[in-house]
């Protein structure tokens, strides 16, 4: 009996040692790994790749890797050095760009063995100019007191304001005109997705419809009052009402309708015309 146990108690023992020696070795290959890939110089980034949907005119590929090689001379813990494959911070990288470029929309960081990274860019895309307007008078309503623009940007589709941009009037640009009381910044998101989607599908398709003189009606600009009223300021000088909040297509069909059977050829004097009810329409 002394004896059984005094071999089971050292087989235990030699148990015990052999899962020891194995933990210990695979600490040492992890720490040589580790090692191996943060201090090797086969793993630092010897390449780095830019890659855009076409040329921009707002910034420039030396000016993207000037960015990046600056990231990657950035240390951890002010000694483990990011310019290895394994450690290169994308999320860094992103943020300097859109901290340097507003235009930019989209930055994407991928790693290619051994020693490259690749750098995609996505710019946005102007749609029009929106301006920040505030009205003077406090005691007057909107439809009479004298409007001030204040600043005006780019916007894209997603209602971004990403560039000071002129106020330009002319047929061939854009104009948004919104009133807000607080001051903006670049990258603020300023008209929601469906009230973005609204003035786009209105900018496409106003032209569509024709007066009973076979006059197409166009967009002078529009005037953004909140997310249920979207005001569109026609060629012939009166605005029409719109309401995001539901079918675009369902509001220019009851306009072209109203137009072609109601209002007719009294559409020169028209004042407004109010399509924000659902079924129904009020002009004046």
């Amino acid at each position: 009996m002394i004896k059984d146990r005094r071999y089971k108690n050292k087989r235990k023992r030699n148990t015990s040692l052999k899962w020891l020696l194995i933990g210990g070795l695979f600490f040492c290959l992890l720490g040589a790994l580790a090692y191996f890939s943060i201090w090797s110089p086969y793993f630092w980034i010897k390449e780095i790749e830019i890659s855009s949907i076409k040329e921009s005119k707002y910034y420039s590929k030396e000016e993207i890797l000037e960015i990046t090689q600056k990231v990657l001379q950035e240390k951890l813990w002010r000694f483990i050095p990011q310019k290895s494959l394994f450690l290169a911070s994308a999320s860094g990288i992103k943020e300097s760009v859109f901290d340097r470029f507003s235009e930019i929309r989209l930055v994407e960081v991928s790693r290619k063995l051994p020693h490259s990274l690749v750098i995609g860019i996505e710019e946005r895309e102007p749609i029009g100019t929106w301006c920040q307007i505030e009205y003077l008078g406090e005691n007057s309503t909107s439809t009479d007191r004298t409007r001030k623009v204040k600043d005006c940007f780019n916007i894209d589709q997603e209602g971004i304001i990403f560039k000071k941009s002129p106020l330009i009037h002319s047929s061939f640009v854009l104009n948004i005109y919104q009133e807000k009381k607080d001051s903006v910044n670049l990258r603020d998101h300023v008209a929601s997705p469906q009230v973005m989607d609204s003035i786009i599908k209105i900018k496409s398709d106003l032209d569509k419809i024709k007066t009973t003189d076979n006059l197409s009606l166009s967009v002078a600009d529009f005037k953004i009052i909140s997310e249920e009223e979207l005001r569109v300021k026609t060629n012939f000088g009166w605005e029409i009402y719109f309401n995001p909040s539901y079918s675009t297509e369902s509001q220019l069909k009851t306009l072209e309708l109203v137009l072609s059977e109601e209002i007719k050829e009294e559409y020169r004097s028209l004042n407004y015309l109010d399509l924000r009810i659902q079924g129904r329409v009020y002009y004046q």
